[in-house]
């Protein structure tokens, strides 16, 4: 879809020979645009600051001041560095041209030049900086709604400050949290600024919906965990099929389990029940069948059992992964466990979750890793 540029577009023409000037107003004006004019570079600087330009159409041989030298002044200038400059020269030497970008030109004509490809380019670069703009408006808006959410966080976490030195130290580590998703966003905005394609720019935005779902998902486990701590969850236990409820969760997983082509093998006797909180229950066997595909070499296998044992009604999701590190084992279940690093070097509150999920079910969770492959996460239901 091509831009709609804002009417008209303002180009600055820097030329020290008037009939060059003369041809490329008149061609351009015809176009719509809004035309200022220089034979010198520094009173094209001075006008630029008074009336910044869209885009800058600039010659490199002149006195005084050259092409280079202009180009380099307006790129210096932080309220002028984001308007783009075309140089416009009958240098068409290799170096020439390399030195025109590496002064901050972001395209290079030579002369003498067809008008149609000039007006091409001019449009092109037009409507890329337009883009750049309307990305600066959604970084803003961004930051603003992430502003927005870190503060109600904030006032809510800080009503939590008097409960025990443990709901100290999680609200410490909240606000770091969010930050990370945060610098996801503003991160690929900024090289979206510096984009030179459509298709660069959808790259970059796919970025940005992954950032701001990753945040969504910690805003749900930290109301969670919230609820859970200050004892407001409403806890509603009831009598759980667990072959249909580990039966959803595997098709949910369905996807990435095609693609790693891991089987799941079920060994849940079909009359199989506890009773607790089908929600709870529902988010502790997602994390744990998580955990495992996301660890599972390609072809695996994982197998869920479900039994009982000792008074007990026992799940266990067993994998044939690399296993919990030595160093994770101690501080699996606190937050931000090392138990739990992603791909981009996060601590999650996954396992943290599971144990207060557990705990209010009066129940405990175990991992252990296997002697020769692998990793269980076992779950206990007092009967």
């Amino acid at each position: 879809m091509v831009t709609e540029l804002k009417t008209p577009a303002r180009i600055m023409l820097v030329d020290d020979t008037p009939a060059n000037l003369r041809i490329l107003m008149d061609m351009l004006s015809d176009q719509g645009y809004e035309i200022q004019s220089f034979t010198k570079g520094r009173m094209a600087i001075e006008a630029a600051k008074l009336f910044p330009p869209d885009l800058v159409l600039l010659d490199i041989n002149m006195p005084e001041m050259n092409g280079y030298e202009v180009c380099e002044r307006l790129k210096a200038d932080v309220q002028l560095a984001h308007i783009p400059v075309i140089f416009l020269s009958a240098l068409n030497e290799t170096q020439d041209k390399v030195m025109g970008f590496q002064k901050g030109g972001v395209d290079y004509i030579t002369k003498p030049f067809q008008f149609e490809e000039v007006a091409v380019r001019i449009q092109t670069h037009l409507e890329l900086k337009q883009s750049r703009e309307k990305l600066q408006q959604v970084n803003e808006w961004l930051e603003t709604q992430v502003a927005i959410k870190t503060a109600e966080l904030k006032k809510a976490n800080e009503e939590l400050l008097t409960l025990d030195a443990a709901k100290n130290a999680f609200l410490k580590l909240l606000s770091h949290e969010i930050r990370t998703p945060l610098n996801g966003i503003v991160g690929p905005v900024q090289l979206l600024r510096m984009a030179e394609g459509n298709e660069e720019i959808s790259e970059y935005l796919e970025m940005l919906e992954q950032s701001v779902a990753r945040l969504e998902k910690f805003s749900y486990k930290a109301l969670l965990i919230t609820q859970l701590k200050a004892k407001k969850y409403p806890f509603r236990p009831e009598a759980i099929n667990v072959l249909e409820l580990i039966r959803k969760q595997v098709s949910s997983l369905q996807e990435i389990l095609t693609k790693k082509r891991i089987h799941i093998e079920l060994e849940v006797p079909p009359g199989f029940e506890i009773r607790g909180d089908q929600n709870l229950v529902s988010k502790a066997l997602e994390y744990a069948l998580d955990n495992a595909v996301r660890y599972s070499p390609e072809g695996r296998k994982i197998t869920v059992a479900c039994f009982g044992q000792n008074h007990d009604n026992v799940c266990e999701v067993i994998d044939e992964g690399p296993g919990f590190t030595a160093e994770a084992l101690p501080t699996i279940f606190q937050p931000f466990s090392m138990a739990e690093e992603h791909i981009d070097k996060n601590i999650g509150l996954s396992l943290y979750l599971v144990k207060l999920f557990m705990e209010l079910h009066r129940g405990s969770i175990e991992v252990a890793n296997i002697s020769h492959k692998g990793a269980t996460v076992r779950f206990r239901f007092p009967v």
